[in-house]
Formats: structure tokens, C-alpha cells, sequence
């Protein structure tokens, strides 16, 4: 299934995978219709598992039957586990026979053979496979119009089997990088965004910066993720506390000094947060320039002990 190995990045990758398992389906198999399709959440072959179709890639059907199909998945293209019933099953297939079928399975497109043999493929014959990854169905290949109008065996649904594998793992990867280019947008609008400067550190080093923490200690984006230690940035009798901080991942509240490109002296607010960055452990760290507060604290205190007329 070559088209499976094609770069996985980007904006519609799911859609791109559903398109070249189409393909696959039609090129190494008997069969001249196909469905293939992605499911918003797994489910489980059970009557109380139900999802919807998240996406879906179709070859040999009409333009009215494509219509049917848009139309099933914007009313919501809800999926009921329950089709996939053990009766069925064959090998890791469904082969549901001509008015076998549950009331579940929907849409109903009805096939175009004309000739079928009392013995082979009949109009109402229904195969599905599953897309399984760790037991559950997060997709189905459903497959109809035999060139040969012969029924499933299993050994003719091996190689269907072998290409629902292989694009379950994909989709499944797929599934995941989507979700982490969400949440990285999402991540990413909120920080840019952020009156408090933001640092990622891992492994003693700045994995990311917004513009804010840029501001607070005057460095360009690419001298702070090249710097290493990450706690050089602030005072030496803060380090200590700082580096023992980043190896342990701890959560927690720290004010400190921090050093500026320029030599000046910035207080912050450190507020530590543990997190995964790459899939890996890192540190959050929260910056709230706290400088004025300081400074108005320091000459508070020196009005306090220190007499305007006599000094």
C-alpha cells in the first residue's frame, strides 16, 4: 500500500490516507465500489458503542450515491458498534448476508450488479473491515461489487485485512499529530498573547520563548534557545535553587533576579509548571515582572529607617 508511506503532515492528512486506502482497495481486491472512512472516537463491537464518521474517500459509487453519503455524515453520521456482530464475523472481517443486515447499518447504498448467482455476492451483501488498533474500530473498509460475484472467503479477505491494518496504524498516527498541532496552536495563541513572559526549558536548555520573556531580558529568540544552562539567566544566588528545580520537574513559586543581555536586573514572579514538550518532561515557567513592586518596597523601607533631614 504504497500511497500509505506518503508524507503524513500537514492539513488533511486523514482525508489523504481514506483517498490512497480507496485506491489500494480498488487496485488489490476483486471489488469495483468502495467505502472507506475514519471515525471521530474507536469504538468497540458493542450494541452501546456508537461514534460518528469523522471522514471518508469513496470509488465507484454514483455522484447521487457520493450525495447520500455527505448527507448521512452532515446529519450527524452516527456509527453503532453492533454491526460489527461476532455472527458476522470472518477471520477479522464482517460478512453480513443479503437481509441479515441491522437496522444500524446505514447508509444503505444498494448495489449494481445485475448478474448474481443464487450461490455468490448478492445485492443486499454487505462486507465490512474494520481499521483496528488495540481492539477498537477507529475505521472500516466496506466493499461491494465483485468482479468475479463470488462471496468472501478468508482467504480472499487477507489482503483487505492486510490494508486496513496498515492504515489503521496511519490513521491512527495521524489522529495524534492533528491533536498536537491543535493543541500547539492553541498553545501558542495563548502564550503569544500572554502579558507574562513564557519559557519552556528541558534538559538545561530553552526549548521555546514567547515575545514577552524575549522583552523581559533583552535576548533574540535564537540567543535564548541556544543558551545552557537556561538558569544563567538569572542571579548566581538563585541558580542553585533554579537547577534543582529542573531536575526534579517540581511545581512551585520562586521570586528571582533576572540577569538582562544589557546587564540590568529584572525581578520576577517564577511560577513552575511540570508538562510534556516533544512527548517528553519539561518545565513551564510563568514570568511576571515584578521589578516596580520591589523597587517601591526597597524605598518604602528606607523611608522608614532613614531620617530626610539627618540621613
Amino acid at each position: 500500500m504504497g500511497g500509505l508511506a506518503s508524507d503524513l503532515r500537514g492539513v488533511g492528512m486523514i482525508k489523504q490516507i481514506l483517498e490512497d486506502l480507496a485506491d489500494s482497495v480498488i487496485e488489490r481486491s476483486p471489488y469495483r465500489r468502495a467505502l472507506v472512512s475514519c471515525y471521530e472516537h474507536p469504538i468497540a463491537p458493542a450494541p452501546d458503542s456508537t461514534t460518528r464518521v469523522l471522514d471518508y474517500a469513496a470509488r465507484g459509487l454514483t455522484p447521487e450515491e457520493e450525495r447520500d453519503i455527505r448527507i448521512f455524515i452532515a446529519g450527524g453520521g452516527v456509527v453503532r458498534g453492533e454491526k460489527f456482530n461476532p455472527v458476522f464475523r470472518m477471520g477479522n472481517s464482517y460478512y453480513i448476508p443479503a437481509g441479515s443486515a441491522p437496522y444500524s447499518v446505514a447508509p444503505r447504498i444498494r448495489s449494481r450488479r445485475r448478474f448474481i448467482t443464487q450461490d455468490g455476492w448478492h445485492a443486499e451483501d454487505l462486507l465490512l473491515i474494520p481499521c483496528l488498533v488495540d481492539d477498537r474500530i477507529i475505521g472500516q473498509i466496506s466493499v461491494d461489487d465483485p468482479r468475479d460475484g463470488a462471496k468472501p472467503t478468508p482467504a480472499s479477505l487477507r489482503e483487505l485485512e492486510g490494508l486496513a491494518a496498515v492504515a489503521a496504524i496511519a490513521l491512527f498516527q495521524a489522529r495524534q499529530r492533528e491533536s498536537l498541532s491543535q493543541r500547539h496552536r492553541l498553545f501558542s495563541f495563548l502564550t503569544e498573547n500572554a502579558m507574562t513572559g513564557v519559557l519552556i526549558v528541558q534538559g538545561g536548555r530553552v526549548r521555546y520563548a514567547n515575545d514577552r520573556a524575549l522583552d523581559l531580558f533583552g535576548y533574540s529568540a535564537e540567543e535564548l534557545l541556544s543558551m545552557e544552562p537556561w538558569w544563567q539567566l538569572f542571579h548566581p544566588e538563585e541558580r542553585n535553587v533554579l537547577r534543582e528545580t529542573d531536575d526534579d520537574l517540581r511545581p512551585g513559586e520562586l521570586e528571582a533576579r533576572g540577569i538582562r543581555k544589557d546587564g540590568g536586573i529584572v525581578w520576577l514572579k517564577l511560577q513552575f509548571l511540570a508538562m510534556e514538550y516533544e512527548r517528553k518532561p519539561a518545565l513551564l515557567l510563568n514570568l511576571l515582572d515584578i521589578t516596580d513592586r520591589v523597587r517601591a518596597e526597597t524605598l518604602l523601607k528606607e523611608k522608614a529607617f532613614r531620617d530626610p533631614l539627618t540621613g
